[in-house]
């Protein structure tokens, strides 16, 4: 998990590795200094999320630290910065293969990582259960229909402990899902292939699936440039 020193660790690595002359593009002048920039904007942003679940996270207090389940792990930084430091075992799947290669090379040896698997949501095959189900940047991609599909197999899939069974109980394995939104006014629109949807659009799937929302975050901007996100923990 990361410290405030880790985060300024972090920061300083990254304007470091953009500084290096081997990280550098070919080419000068301002186009090339913007994409460098890009880079940077968007690591920072990458990592700020991974602050800001953890920070969310530390408010869900019923929730069992047992398994968890990285969906769209791109890089796998949220496994390695937040979720190996807390649960007993991690399991974790993205449909691009360049980000599962890298994830297996960084982690296959991990004795907490207990499956690595190139899938896309709508094929993804379920084989154990979670106190844990995170989806990061990731409720974008798949149509409607096969996101509120996915989303009632992950109801299943928590642990039973995370199951309410009456009025009164408290939960203790959550779907916790962050992702961005519409600003008021805009209309749904696609960004790199992602649907991005209103506050209200994204929270009738979540009833669609059969699921609750026990928290959620405020509106938040992890990096200036970027959209606004959300969080919810779900059951």
């Amino acid at each position: 998990m990361l410290t405030d020193r880790a985060w300024r660790c972090r920061i300083r690595k990254h304007l470091e590795g953009m500084r290096r002359p081997e990280a550098r593009p070919h080419g000068e002048g301002p186009r090339i200094y913007a994409s460098w920039l890009e880079r940077l904007n968007m690591e920072l942003c990458h990592d700020a999320a991974v602050i800001a679940m953890s920070e969310f996270m530390d408010g869900l207090c019923s929730l069992k630290y047992d398994a968890a389940l990285e969906v769209g792990c791109g890089d796998g930084r949220v496994t390695r910065d937040l979720l190996l430091g807390r649960f007993g075992q991690v399991e974790l799947f993205d449909p691009c293969l360049v980000a599962f290669e890298q994830v297996m090379a960084s982690m296959a040896l991990n004795w907490q990582v207990m499956r690595i698997e190139q899938a896309a949501m709508e094929s993804f095959e379920w084989h154990a259960e979670y106190s844990l189900i995170v989806l990061r940047w990731c409720i974008g991609y798949p149509a409607d229909e096969d996101l509120v599909a996915f989303l009632r197999a992950a109801k299943e899939r928590l642990m039973p402990c995370g199951r309410r069974t009456t009025r009164n109980s408290v939960p203790q394995s959550f779907i916790l899902v962050l992702d961005n939104l519409l600003e008021a006014g805009q209309q749904p629109f696609e960004d790199e292939g992602q649907t991005i949807r209103g506050q209200g659009q994204i929270e009738q799937l979540f009833m669609m699936a059969g699921l609750r929302i026990h928290m959620q975050s405020e509106r938040i901007r992890l990096h200036p440039r970027f959209m606004k996100v959300m969080m919810w923990a779900l059951y």
